[in-house]
């Protein structure tokens, strides 16, 4: 999902988090591959505890998440 975002010409700047290294580490060579390290930046994070602060962020996805969250409730009130 962020590489597409990233491949908009009305979008600067995309970040992703994963709670997994291995996945960030996937992540990282595909954004390489496609060109968009400037674009596009990956980290380990919490889908549940959002590490942003509040009114920082335009747009939030989730791509196959939300079956992995323990509390789903709780994610989407955060």
């Amino acid at each position: 999902m962020a590489i597409l975002l990233a491949q908009q010409n009305n979008i600067h700047a995309v970040t992703g988090i994963d709670l997994s290294k291995e996945m960030i580490a996937i992540g990282k060579s595909k954004i390489n591959n496609n060109n968009l390290s400037n674009k596009v930046n990956l980290k380990i994070g919490d889908g549940v505890e959002i590490p942003f602060e509040n009114n920082t962020i335009d747009l939030i996805t989730n791509t196959f998440g939300i079956r992995n969250f323990d509390d789903y409730k709780k994610s989407i009130e955060n």
